[in-house]
């Protein structure tokens, strides 16, 4: 501090004012796990020398190290946040903020399973040792919920009698419930039917005959899609499949919305495309007579 004046700052400087400043704040331990990665690659860097496309270069290299484009966003939005603090606390306007290029939303990954691919899936579950994939996987598919929430969930938070999953602590911070339809609510009879003969006073839902809380299901779940023939999918991909079967059966996209409880609806408008009879319908009207503006006589004057 102090060696390199304040209207050419350091990026650690930068970062180091924001992190100081952000320490009461909710997301504090989240950001400073994440600026470790940032301080990796431009620490002793003064922000003016930084260009958005070394910007754009880190960015590539963290996609190669098979870092998410969300946690990449986290990243840049915190550089980004940094210097926009910087420039405020220091009256330094002509600051320039080369992050600022990188906060472009990526396209989100939309990789999806037809019924029949899902049906598959859902048979070969049946027949691994994993006894809770099959009741993971279908509830997965019919309610759209995270993998972490259904891991997590624990059956003072099922409610039978109103076909609900209460969820206390979502991905946003807020509560919220999940509605169960026929088939979710068969699958966490199973579950209940399981804790019952193997490990009553179990909490969790998805557990070991032990009682112990299922942590992880990424290996059972990629041996089940690889042995019914599905490649390049990933365990939140069933996520993806709710909201892709919903648009295609006409559910309007706020309803998605809410049901995946979405932070944003523009999270859900990257399934829009998989509703196309919603345009048709729309362009259909065009061809009905009493939907057409009538042309104006004077319209019908030949111009000379």
């Amino acid at each position: 501090r102090g060696i390199v004046p304040q209207a050419d700052p350091l990026f650690d400087e930068v970062l180091a004012d924001y992190l100081e400043s952000a320490q009461t704040r909710r997301w504090f331990m989240r950001d400073r796990a994440i600026a470790r990665s940032l301080s990796e690659a431009f620490q002793g860097i003064a922000i003016r020398a930084i260009t958005a496309r070394e910007v754009r270069g880190y960015i590539t290299h963290r996609r190669s190290a098979g870092i998410s484009d969300s946690s990449i966003k986290r990243e840049i939005g915190l550089f980004h946040a940094a210097v926009n603090a910087w420039k405020i606390a220091h009256s330094a306007p002509d600051l320039p903020n080369p992050a600022r290029s990188g906060l472009r939303e990526p396209p989100g990954r939309v990789r999806w399973l037809t019924h029949e691919q899902a049906d598959i899936l859902l048979a070969v579950c049946k027949t691994r040792r994993c006894d809770h994939l099959r009741d993971f996987v279908a509830l997965a598919l019919n309610t759209g919920m995270r993998s972490g929430e259904m891991l997590e969930l624990e059956w003072s938070r099922v409610d039978f009698s109103q076909n609900l999953i209460y969820l206390d602590t979502q991905k946003n911070g807020q509560r919220g419930s999940v509605p169960l339809n026929q088939v979710a609510r068969q699958a966490l009879l199973n579950r209940a039917r399981f804790r019952a003969e193997q490990c009553p006073a179990a909490r969790w839902v998805f557990c070991t005959r032990a009682g112990q809380r299922v942590t992880v299901i990424k290996a059972p779940f990629k041996a089940a899609c690889a042995a019914a023939g599905i490649t390049d999918f990933h365990i939140h991909d069933l996520r993806h499949t709710t909201a892709a079967w919903l648009v295609q059966a006409g559910v309007p996209l706020l309803d998605v919305s809410n049901l995946l409880r979405h932070a944003s609806i523009v999270m859900t408008q990257r399934y829009a495309h998989l509703a196309p009879t919603s345009a048709r319908n729309a362009v259909a009207k065009l061809d009905a007579g009493d939907n057409l503006a009538k042309v104006p006589a004077v319209m019908a004057v030949k111009l000379t």
